[in-house]
């Protein structure tokens, strides 16, 4: 009996059984057939559906599972896809479609409406970081407002009477000197009587949206018993102090035996205040009495008085 061994189909052969071979062999025959056949088709578990035209389309090809495999996924046909996108690269974006830019420079459209490097750096874009409202603006208000203060002041005033002062619109900076009162004179008189001047007024000045609150003290009443005169007050607040800068003191009267002394001068306080703010509002202040005098022809202390100087 001719009955050829094998492990896969390509091993039978066609031409056995042969004719001659027995009944009693087939079985031989059948075994071989069932065990190539398991051991060419391992994997099918089921029927397989496809069609020798089908299975026959895979004649040739040499893809990987993994080549394969990339095609996962995909709707509809591949080569449409890409004959739908665009060949070569056209429009804004065709002078960067080969070449590098200038490295850390920000992009404009150039006059074509193509992608250009600007002279601007990525550090100057950067500086741009924060801002929150338009740079120029912000910049004219600044100017406006320097230019407004550099020159000189455009309102000067002097207060010597009233309870407030209304900064004029558009001012930009205020300066505010507050004088305090100045002592009366103290006396002696042809009987030696000794009297002492009365101490002068303080002056305040105050806005709060500002942050002025300004008291300048006054100055202490002229002694007539012939004690030293009397020191410079002190207390005083809210400024720049200038001890003895204030209204004047009242004149002594009398040289009997004992010279009488003069009235301190009050001090002087000085605030400088800038900003948009400044214009528009009002200063409220009330102003020092000038201390009263010893008698005789001694002399009253001079009143308070608020400076202001505008820009």
């Amino acid at each position: 009996m001719a009955l050829e061994t094998g492990t896969y189909i390509d091993s039978l052969n066609a031409s056995n059984p042969a004719a001659t071979d027995g009944l009693a062999q087939a079985d031989d025959h059948l075994r071989l057939l069932k065990s190539t056949i398991k051991a060419t088709l391992p994997n099918v578990t089921g029927a397989v559906t496809a069609t020798q035209a089908e299975l026959n389309l895979l004649d040739g090809v040499t893809a990987t599972t993994a080549e394969i495999n990339y095609v996962d996924g995909v709707t509809s046909n591949v080569q449409t896809q890409l004959d739908a996108k665009q060949a070569t690269i056209s429009g804004g974006a065709s002078t960067i479609a080969s070449s590098d830019l200038t490295a850390s420079r920000a992009l404009v459209s150039d006059s074509s409406g193509k992608v250009a490097v600007s002279a601007v750096t990525s550090t100057e874009l950067s500086y741009l970081d924060g801002v929150t409202s338009n740079v120029q603006t912000q910049i004219n208000t600044v100017t406006t407002a320097v230019n407004n203060v550099a020159g000189y002041p455009q309102v000067i005033t002097v207060l010597t009477s009233g309870t407030s002062y209304a900064i004029p619109s558009g001012a930009q900076a205020v300066l505010v000197r507050a004088a305090g009162a100045g002592g009366g004179g103290g006396r002696r008189n042809s009987n030696n009587q000794a009297a002492s001047g009365g101490t002068g007024g303080d002056t305040t000045v105050t806005n709060s949206t500002l942050s002025i609150s300004i008291t300048a003290k006054g100055g202490g009443g002229g002694t007539g018993d012939g004690s030293a005169h009397n020191p410079f007050s002190t207390g005083d607040s809210g400024g720049d102090v200038i001890t003895g800068g204030g209204s004047i003191g009242g004149a002594q009267d009398g040289n009997h035996d004992i010279t009488a002394t003069d009235g301190r001068n009050g001090n002087m306080v000085v605030k400088y205040v800038t900003g948009s703010n400044v214009g528009g509002q009002t200063l409220t202040f009330a102003l020092g009495a000038g201390g009263a005098n010893a008698g005789d022809s001694s002399q009253d202390g001079a009143g308070g008085y608020v400076e202001i100087w505008v820009w």
